[in-house]
């Protein structure tokens, strides 16, 4: 186990991911029902330690 990187929980076994930001461009409405249609995700560089509630919540890709 260890200590993710996220949230900081420690009492399970976490997985090597990335974190992915969804952006969205200027001037696009911001109702919920268009954001993820409209949204451009950004993959950051660095590797991070999720645990499973983590994944399950956040936009990520995992580790290649």
């Amino acid at each position: 186990m260890s200590t993710c990187t996220s949230c900081g929980r420690d009492d399970e076994d976490t997985v090597a991911v990335r974190r992915v930001y969804l952006v969205l461009p200027d001037g696009a409405p911001t109702d919920p029902g268009s954001i993820e249609e409209l949204a451009e995700a950004t993959v950051v560089d660095e590797d991070e330690d999720w645990c499973a509630t983590c994944r399950d919540q956040y936009p990520h890709v995992l580790r290649s």
